[in-house]
């Protein structure tokens, strides 16, 4: 699915961005983005929200964590999540369906690769685990 670009719904007082960015642009900025913010919803409807580390690539969010974490089980079953780079001057909002994937042993191998470049604090990480 190619991604859509949408104008904000704002009040006729705020202001209004002049023009929408490029698809190109945005992809940059979530490439080299260093934390991402996911929002999901509980069962019992009460949003959460929380900071996590990842790798955009092909035009989806990558990211790890125990099965047991709230995200992780908010978003264990194709559920709708928001998600969300730098500040509230200069934020990109990026909306869409979290779903919990196990890459192939190619894609592990290439996401932590990815991962040791951008999170070099961390280590290299073994995909195999």
């Amino acid at each position: 699915m190619r991604p859509t670009a949408e104008q904000m719904d704002v009040p006729p007082d705020y202001p209004v961005p002049s023009q929408l960015l490029a698809w190109e642009t945005v992809r940059a900025r979530l490439v080299e983005a260093p934390v991402y913010w996911l929002a999901s919803v509980r069962s019992d409807g009460r949003p959460h929200v929380v900071p996590r580390d990842g790798t955009w690539l092909d035009d989806a969010l990558y990211y790890g964590g125990s099965p047991e974490t709230v995200h992780a089980r908010n978003v264990g079953s194709e559920a709708p999540v928001t998600m969300h780079i730098g500040d509230g001057a200069d934020a990109v909002i990026v909306e869409g369906i979290a779903r919990v994937e196990v890459p192939s042993v190619e894609q592990a191998v290439h996401l932590a690769e990815l991962s040791s470049v951008k999170y070099p604090q961390y280590g290299t990480m073994d995909p195999a685990m």
